[in-house]
């Protein structure tokens, strides 16, 4: 969830005795996907301790995926924190360091993935608990604004460097600007090329083709769930008996899908950004001014998707795995077997069980 920041942009002065005193020419906002997994983490982390279930083994796995997230971003920040300790201005030297701790940020990330998954349910507990928690102690509400406040003070002394300290490796001038200092595009650096690759595909192209399956799976459910709809409130077309009970579970089932559709969309733009971006830089950005311009596109689109993979998914988390659950049984199962299948409850369906006996809490009906 933590994207490292591997530019940092500085103005070149000449004072006259040929030294380079670098300065900011321009700083993304303080890195905000460590402010928001930090943050994110953190209040789950309280919430897990404020709630029974902390003696749980489900609640001990969420708050090790919370704090493998976090230390997630502290070894992020490694990858700079080293060389600038060690007064080396490249990352070269330190190849073996960087595979590692690059490794460990991918396999962190997917682990708190996978567990959060796994574990799905919990997590909807755990963000009513923590809002009941909040609004119904002041002392709580205290402690809470105490670590939101120490968590994003935290996040920003640690995010600072990523941009301030990043490897020094290449100028090139632009016109009118200065010089800019990049690590990217070099032949010393292919390295960083293979790192760049590996984090495009881990956190860009894979979610963006998962998405687009998921997004046409979701399509498809929202018309399978309105035709069954249409034919049970109209039975003298298709032979069926309207049976009063199912109609609201299907109806929810067809809310649901139409929630679930822009959620997905979005993640789906915001993946095809981080992609695109980069697939630009790398092919028609000629000078650095353009390449600056993609990276800013491409950084903080993966900010917002980050912030989205965090926030927006985690309240939706339950309905989604719901819905992985049936994709593949939904796509393969015809309409009109589906239609006998729901009016006869005697016939057993594989997946119709956990779909159509959703609960109330699943969906918000604001209506």
């Amino acid at each position: 969830m933590v994207n490292e920041i591997y530019l940092s942009i500085y103005t070149t002065l000449d004072y006259g005795d040929n030294s380079n005193v670098p300065h900011v020419l321009m700083m993304f906002v303080f890195p905000t996907l460590a402010c928001l997994s930090l943050l994110g983490n953190t209040l789950f982390i309280v919430s897990i301790a404020c709630t029974e279930l902390k003696k749980k083994t489900t609640g001990m796995l969420l708050m090790s995926s919370n704090i493998s997230s976090m230390i997630q971003t502290v070894a992020s920040s490694c990858i700079v924190y080293y060389p600038w300790l060690f007064e080396q201005q490249s990352l070269g030297e330190h190849f073996p360091c960087n595979i590692l701790i690059v490794t460990y940020h991918a396999l962190a990330a997917w682990s708190v993935y996978l567990l959060m998954f796994a574990c799905i349910d919990r997590y909807i507990s755990i963000c009513h608990s923590l809002s009941s928690f909040v609004l119904n102690s002041q002392s709580a509400l205290k402690t809470c604004i105490k670590v939101v406040v120490a968590t994003f003070i935290f996040s920003c002394v640690l995010g600072s460097p990523l941009v301030w300290y990043s490897a020094l490796t290449v100028i090139e001038e632009v016109p009118g600007v200065g010089n800019i200092t990049f690590c990217y595009y070099t032949e010393e650096n292919w390295y960083m090329e293979i790192h760049e690759y590996l984090e495009m595909s881990l956190y860009s192209i894979i979610p963006f083709i998962v998405i687009m399956f998921c997004n046409a799976a979701i399509i498809r459910k929202i018309y399978f769930h309105r035709a069954m709809l249409e034919s049970f409130q109209n039975p003298q077309n298709v032979g069926l008996d309207l049976t009063c009970k199912r109609l609201p579970h299907i109806n929810r089932a067809v809310r649901l899908a139409s929630i679930l559709l822009p959620i997905s969309i979005l993640h789906l733009v915001f993946s095809g950004v981080v992609v695109i971006s980069i697939i630009l830089e790398d092919a028609i950005a000629t000078t650095a001014l353009q390449k600056l311009t993609l990276l800013t596109v491409s950084y903080n689109a993966a900010q917002l998707q980050a912030g989205y993979y965090f926030y927006a998914n985690i309240t939706m988390c339950r309905v989604y795995r719901n819905l992985f659950k049936k994709l593949f049984c939904l796509c393969r199962t015809p309409v009109e077997t589906s239609l006998k299948i729901f009016s006869n409850s005697s016939q057993p369906m594989q997946c119709r069980t956990n779909f159509l006996e959703l609960q109330p809490s699943d969906v918000i009906d604001k209506h």
